[in-house]
């Protein structure tokens, strides 16, 4: 981008918001009443696909829901930070329950199924995984991004029982 910025918030080049450019020029002029939303909530990712025109209550709101309002108060390498914990969260949102030996048995949509199937709470299943202790002896629940946790966690138990 010849000339092109970096704003606070948005890019900029000439005097102009680039993800408005782009909206006008692959959809055309944008409706008086009508701003530029980005669908992800990151200013700098100027896609198309990430692009949309909607009310200014419509951005607002979408504002509110997505967390992007925090913007207005925290620095970018903080909302960059959130993003990326989001995103792991969507690639990590189910829970696995492993064996003794660690080894991967079953995954469940949420931490609360993955106690039921076992018949404990969800306070026990966050005990186990803090604590590195087997659930009835012979089980543990975790996200995957929190296996190589989980793994610490046993070794160190088993550390602390045979200094005991």
């Amino acid at each position: 981008m010849n000339g092109g910025h970096e704003g606070d918030r948005y890019l900029s080049t000439h005097g102009y918001y680039v993800h408005r450019l782009i909206v006008v020029a692959f959809l055309g002029p944008i409706p008086k009443g009508n701003q530029v939303n980005h669908k992800n909530g990151r200013k700098r990712c100027n896609y198309l696909t990430n692009l949309e025109l909607v009310t200014h209550s419509e951005n607002i709101q979408h504002a509110f829901k997505s967390g992007a309002h925090d913007s207005w108060t925290l620095s970018n390498f903080e909302i960059e930070r959130r993003a990326v914990i989001n995103d792991m969260r969507k690639t990590n949102n189910y829970w696995a329950v492993y064996d003794e030996n660690l080894k991967y048995i079953r995954s469940y949509p949420s931490q609360e199924d993955a106690s039921k199937s076992i018949g404990v709470s969800r306070q026990t299943a966050n005990n186990s995984f803090r604590l590195g202790r087997l659930i009835l002896g012979q089980l543990y629940i975790c996200m995957p991004s929190q296996y190589k946790q989980l793994n610490e966690n046993v070794a160190n138990r088993a550390i602390g029982e045979v200094c005991n």
